[in-house]
């Protein structure tokens, strides 16, 4: 909803005074370009000047099987602009950039290596993701992203701390008009997730039926 959003969004995921290329060593890119640009038709060159956690973005999209993607969180978007429903966020776009950045670019390109080597695993996993969110059972999906997750990392910043700085702003949210949520069902499961967070302060939370 704020001007300049998405220039701002690249200027953080922007590489200071290197490039992928020059990370990843000139033999090491050659192979990955050649693997991205198998995978999803562009130029791994089109990234060049980014961090690593952009290219595994892209690569996590292109294996989800669905010819037609569309982000739910858009269309909700355009159905609150539709009709006149103020839009507010849990976190700044500064506070997403600053998650993502706990997550050292070492560690980020290893990520991506793996990630390009392994492709058809990745697929793998996303379908099986996929077929456990249909379950459309929170702890199911958390229970599966637990077994699957070779990185503490993801858990504990981009899931867990999240969570918690959510949840006052939640309650102000709450406390002042009745409000509607959207968040990555990631978040909704497990002892540290937004469901059990807002049980323990006292909250009643009831599954709303299709």
């Amino acid at each position: 909803t704020q001007p300049g959003m998405q220039a701002a969004l690249m200027q953080g995921l922007t590489l200071k005074e290197t490039t992928l290329s020059q990370l990843m060593g000139s033999q090491d890119y050659e192979k990955a370009r050649i693997a991205f640009q198998q995978i999803t038709g562009m130029d791994l060159q089109l990234f060049n000047q980014y961090k690593p956690f952009m290219s595994l973005n892209l690569l996590a999209l292109y294996a989800i099987p669905c010819a037609d993607k569309i982000q739910p969180e858009t269309r909700l978007f355009q159905i609150a602009r539709e009709q006149n429903i103020p839009v507010a966020g849990l976190e700044t776009l500064a506070d997403q950039l600053a998650a993502i950045d706990t997550q050292p670019i070492e560690s980020q390109l290893k990520t991506l290596s793996a990630s390009l080597q392994n492709y058809d695993s990745v697929k793998l996993v996303m379908r099986q993701l996929l077929r456990v969110y249909q379950l459309n059972n929170s702890d199911s999906l958390y229970q599966f992203m637990q077994q699957n997750n070779n990185d503490d990392h993801f858990e504990k910043e981009l899931i867990e701390k999240r969570n918690r700085r959510w949840i006052p702003v939640m309650e102000g949210a709450i406390r002042n008009k009745p409000t509607f949520f959207v968040v990555g069902a990631g978040h909704l499961g497990g002892d540290s997730g937004l469901i059990a967070l807002l049980r323990k302060m006292g909250y009643t939370l009831k599954p709303l039926n299709d």
